[in-house]
């Protein structure tokens, strides 16, 4: 369930940066993109070592 809720974290944050940036938050909206692309790599690492080891 944690990673469930991570995932759809980081989507939130990546869907609403281009919002932020259209609403001239330029730096909110870079640090929240930037967190969700960070939230699924972790995930996707962490299935990757699941899945070899």
């Amino acid at each position: 369930m944690p990673k469930t809720l991570l995932a759809i974290l980081a989507v939130a944050a990546m869907l609403s940066s281009p919002v932020l940036l259209i609403m001239d938050q330029i730096y909110v909206g870079a640090g929240l993109g930037v967190a969700g692309i960070a939230i699924l790599v972790t995930l996707l690492v962490t299935a990757g070592e699941k899945k070899n080891g």
